[in-house]
């Protein structure tokens, strides 16, 4: 529940450790170098770091004999003394292996900072179940894109955001509220005494939890009807624990929260027939984001939602990717574009895991015709070679969208090549290019390289599990000046590959050492 600080801990349950990042001037390298309690004190302040800790101590023990676990958490602490943000990268994978059950990573800043970086947490960290951003100016913006970077299922992302580091009262920021485990009435009563009497509750995260009764869990939402939520998610739920009297319920919340801005119901068995209520109760809000996916929501509600998108000023993403595939179909996805192309704010679209076959010429209008959309994910469809004709030949001459996704898409066709080439060759707009795993490989690289090279205005790729030879990659790479950002992951026949003492990174680091490599 919500994001909690300790210092001080009962035994058996959790060791801390306060890290600070070395570098090493002679070779820049980077090391983690263990610090003492008071200077952590001393950096941030006795009474920041005092306030950070009051009164926790209960709620950990008693947090941790309820799960029954005994586990050791890092603090890493990133300050002045630190290097550059862009170096959290390596901050994080410098992850000792000895620590193969850590639990909470703890970013702390003594100065605001902005540009956080994303994609920071490697698949090693499989434990990994709390990331919290303490201290850090990040707008919501920043944290949804790094919500998404993160992607993974296991792990809860919590913000706060402080407009100074001086804390008068910590229950002054008692904000935000996270809820896992059982629902049961013993869980709800503590919830309530915690947050009694507070009615800005800005955020509310329900995630990985198990309806042990359903009449507690609908008292708990009905504890939320009067607060002030911005932010509602409920998310890697037991899908079939929802039915529609725990969605009803969760529906008459939206209604009555007239400050809601943010809504994410993704994987709770969203039906059609739950989708005019719905709508009907978010219709008058200031929604900006709107995440329905991996839902079982077909072409019918599609076009209740694009009713929506057409009457809605507000929405800047919208994701309704991984729905029931068969039966949402290309059509569904013609009435979600429809609707979109005349929305003003929107900027983000993502379509993944959907049959979308045929529908290039009306992603092509939505294209061109929507000059507020910046970013179009279109991973793991079902597009045929005529789609992408239509889609790269609105890339060619777009002006606004900065981002396009293809990635895990079973191309293999020369001809498609071609037509993904000339449309970034010619694109003067685009900021980010992922094409991860569309086949790529030895034999028709230079198809897709040729497009790279003659644009000057892509700085950012993702070029992961494709087989072509790494040496290829990165020799590519390296002498492509414009390119500042490359996340790159062997397919698996390179699977020697290695990222350790590899004369390819080295060379990157010696010649290019403002390109950063990003290996996860």
């Amino acid at each position: 529940m919500g994001c909690s600080y300790y210092s001080s801990l009962p035994k058996h349950t959790y060791e801390i450790s306060y890290c600070d990042l070395e570098s090493s001037k002679d070779d820049n390298t980077y090391k983690i170098k263990l610090i003492s309690k008071e200077e952590v004190k001393k950096r941030t302040g006795r009474k920041f770091f005092d306030q950070l800790n009051k009164n926790k101590d209960k709620e950990i023990s008693d947090f941790c004999k309820r799960e029954n676990f005994e586990q050791k958490t890092i603090f890493y602490l990133y300050t002045k003394e630190t290097p550059e943000i862009k170096n959290l990268y390596q901050m994080i994978n410098l992850i000792p292996k000895e620590v193969p059950n850590l639990h909470h990573i703890f970013l702390l800043s003594t100065e605001k900072v902005k540009d956080f970086p994303n994609n920071l947490i490697e698949k090693k960290t499989k434990n990994l179940i709390y990331i919290d951003f303490i201290g850090y100016e990040i707008d919501l913006n920043d944290m949804e894109e790094i919500y998404e970077d993160m992607n993974y299922s296991h792990i809860t992302k919590n913000y706060i955001i402080y407009d100074d580091n001086k804390i008068e009262s910590s229950d002054e920021r008692l904000d935000e509220i996270y809820i896992n485990g059982p629902i049961n009435k013993g869980y709800v009563n503590h919830v309530k005494l915690n947050f009694l009497g507070k009615k800005e509750l800005i955020k509310v995260y329900i995630s990985e939890i198990k309806i042990v009764n359903i009449k507690s869990f609908i008292e708990l939402i009905h504890f939320f009807y009067h607060k002030d939520i911005k932010v509602f998610s409920i998310f890697n739920t037991n899908y079939n624990d929802f039915d529609d009297k725990i969605i009803d319920s969760i529906i008459k919340l939206l209604e009555k929260n007239y400050h809601l801005r943010s809504l994410d119901l993704h994987n709770i068995n969203l039906k059609d027939n739950n989708l005019n209520d719905l709508i009907r109760a978010i219709s008058d809000k200031r929604i900006r984001y709107l995440d329905l996916r991996k839902n079982n929501i077909t072409k019918e509600g599609a076009t209740i939602i694009s009713e929506f998108l057409r009457i809605n000023k507000t929405l800047i993403k919208l994701d309704i990717s991984n729905n029931n595939k068969t039966e949402f179909n290309s059509e569904g996805i013609k009435y979600i574009i429809s609707g979109l192309i005349t929305s003003p704010s929107i900027k983000y679209v993502d379509f993944s895991d959907m049959n979308i076959t045929g529908c290039g010429e009306h992603i092509s209008d939505l294209i061109l015709d929507n000059n507020s959309l910046e970013s179009l994910i279109l991973k793991n469809n079902d597009l045929n070679k005529n789609d992408y004709k239509n889609i790269f030949e609105a890339i060619k001459i777009c002006k606004s969208l900065k981002e396009i996704d293809i990635s895990h898409n079973d191309i293999n066709d020369n001809v498609i090549y071609e037509y993904i080439r000339d449309g970034i060759k010619s694109n003067v707009s685009l900021v980010l290019l992922r094409i991860d795993d569309i086949k790529i490989n030895d034999d028709n690289y230079k198809i897709i390289f040729e497009g790279i090279e003659n644009n000057k205005h892509i700085s950012k790729y993702s070029f992961c599990y494709n087989p072509v030879k790494p040496k290829i990659v990165f020799e590519f790479f390296i002498n492509q000046k414009q390119v500042k950002k490359l996340r790159y992951l062997p397919n698996e026949n390179n699977k020697d590959f290695s990222f350790e003492n590899n004369e390819f990174i080295e060379k990157c680091q010696k010649e290019r050492p403002d390109l950063v490599i990003i290996n996860y």
